[in-house]
């Protein structure tokens, strides 16, 4: 009798990439792997773990040219 093994649904997480049944699979994404796979993609950061807290994501700086061609800082 043939083992069966489980197998859990996932989502990449930001910034990652997992190829999955030969496709790519981006940020936010779904993937359905057997366990042991998603704990160890999971370790490496590649899916997001359910049990953690969410990062949080700022948006970054933001410049405008001044016509001086230098960036300005940014507005506060």
């Amino acid at each position: 009798m043939a083992k069966t093994e489980k197998v859990v649904k996932a989502v990449v997480a930001p910034g990652r990439t997992v190829k999955f049944e030969g496709a790519n699979v981006g940020p936010g994404g779904e993937v359905t792997l057997p366990a042991d796979e998603v704990a160890w993609l999971r370790k490496g950061g590649y899916l997001l773990d359910p049990a953690a807290t969410a990062p949080t994501i700022a948006p970054g700086p933001a410049f405008e040219k001044d016509g001086e061609g230098e960036p300005s800082p940014p507005a506060e």
